[in-house]
């Protein structure tokens, strides 16, 4: 998926609440620990029901993962949530889902990286989001000469 594609998504969904995006979109929040195997955060689509648990000990990650889990819901529900496997570019396309809803879908400024690791996104995470900005504002300059963006 585009980059564009992505902003395009967070722009139309116009909410940068995490806990409203989830409500809106009518997935619930769980805070249980035992559903997550040791794990931060989990959606669970059933038929007339989504979930998404989270752990009862997050802290500044937790609105990041929300809408991490949101990114999936959102961009990938056609491919089955439930059978997404440890997919790099899925994975990917969730983290920049969730870094442009956290930084408002803002493409002026150029703090995301701290930003976005004082919001818990890792720093790895934060540093491609910063380079996948840089590369889209270059194509928004040069056009799509100066290079296809492909999350």
């Amino acid at each position: 998926m585009k980059f564009k594609d992505i902003i395009n998504t967070v722009l139309e969904l116009d909410c940068f609440d995490a806990y409203c995006l989830a409500d809106r979109l009518g997935i619930d929040l769980v805070y249980d620990n035992d559903m997550l195997q040791n794990e931060p955060a989990k959606l669970v689509c059933l038929p007339k029901h989504t979930m998404l648990y989270l752990n009862e000990t997050l802290g500044t990650e937790e609105e990041y993962l929300i809408y991490h889990e949101i990114g999936h819901y959102v961009l990938h529900s056609d491919q089955g949530i439930n059978k997404l496997f440890n997919n790099r570019r899925l994975e990917y396309e969730a983290n920049m889902f969730a870094s442009l809803c956290l930084v408002h879908a803002d493409l002026t400024a150029d703090y995301y990286s701290m930003y976005l690791i004082s919001k818990g996104v890792p720093q790895k995470i934060a540093l491609d989001f910063h380079e996948a900005i840089y590369q889209y504002k270059q194509t928004e300059l040069f056009g799509d000469c100066w290079k296809i963006l492909e999350c």
